[in-house]
């Protein structure tokens, strides 16, 4: 009687643990970080949001190369002027280098995701993913969405590193289901069919942003022209963000710093330009 006695609270003992361990961890799961904070926007918001994004946007890639530090809301901003030969055609272009940050909070970026395109969103939905939200802090940038999968918010921590040829590589540092860390075999495993997934949302994103028209143009331009550089860099291929346009300037992000709330863009843009022939002149007659 003793011995069974013994065996039957072992079990219930047992089972009781396994229910408590268990609670703990749906509770830990189905946590929800205080930083992350989607916006949900009405459709005039929306409207808004875009105007907004798109001024910012058009002043920081200006192709004139005179750039309007107040609209687009640059810090530190520097531009430089020279004369140089190309190298391709052998003429003589003026050559503008403008340098500046662009600051970006995280109520700034959550504003312009909750502004996506409806199509964009349901695509989202449709993969098992929804609420896609950004928390910044120091040296990282924490990409946060509801995954159904998990039934939990998931995060993923990334960071950025340059080198000195202006190229960067993202790594993976950490991600989380909730409060519980999700194992580096398991993202491993799961990392290229994600980046597949997000180069595929990338271009989509791109062509329904340009749908918007004058509300999206500059928002299609830059998502085409850094998706698939961000995807390389994801996959852990280095890579420089440039964006290119076709009216003759270039705008390259050439370094991230991130702290509490705030990102900060260090940018470059290069505009080449040829030079009249009264101009080649002159240029010609003023060197030694």
């Amino acid at each position: 009687m003793k011995a069974k006695r013994v065996i039957k609270w072992t079990l219930l003992g047992s089972v009781a643990l396994i229910l408590t361990l268990g609670g703990i961890l749906y509770l830990m799961v189905r946590w929800t970080p205080a930083e992350y904070k989607p916006q949900v926007l009405t459709e005039s918001e929306k409207v808004e949001v875009r105007q907004d994004m798109e001024r910012r946007l058009a002043a920081m890639l200006d192709p004139s190369g005179l750039l309007d530090a107040a609209a687009a809301g640059v810090e530190n901003l520097k531009t430089e002027t020279t004369v140089e030969v190309d190298a391709r055609t052998g003429q003589r272009v003026q050559v503008t280098r403008t340098t500046y940050d662009m600051p970006l909070t995280a109520e700034d970026l959550n504003k312009w995701i909750g502004a996506m395109p409806e199509a964009s969103v349901e695509r989202l939905a449709n993969s098992g993913v929804s609420a896609p939200a950004i928390a910044i802090g120091r040296d990282r940038v924490t990409f946060y969405a509801r995954v159904d999968k998990f039934d939990s918010v998931v995060g993923m921590d990334l960071g950025f590193s340059f080198d000195t040829d202006e190229s960067v590589k993202i790594d993976v540092r950490s991600s989380s289901a909730g409060r519980l860390p999700i194992p580096d075999e398991m993202v491993g495993r799961y990392k290229q069919t994600a980046v597949d997934q997000a180069r595929n949302n990338i271009q989509c994103v791109s062509q329904e942003a340009a749908m918007f028209g004058e509300t999206g143009e500059m928002a299609a331009l830059v998502v085409a022209s850094l998706g698939p550089r961000l995807g390389d860099a994801l996959a852990g291929k280095p890579v420089t963000l440039d964006i290119n346009q076709a009216l003759g300037s270039n705008v390259r992000i050439r370094g991230v710093k991130s702290v509490d709330g705030k990102l900060t863009l260090d940018m470059a843009a290069v505009q080449r330009t040829p030079l009249a022939a009264e101009a080649v002149a002159r240029q010609a007659a003023q060197e030694p």
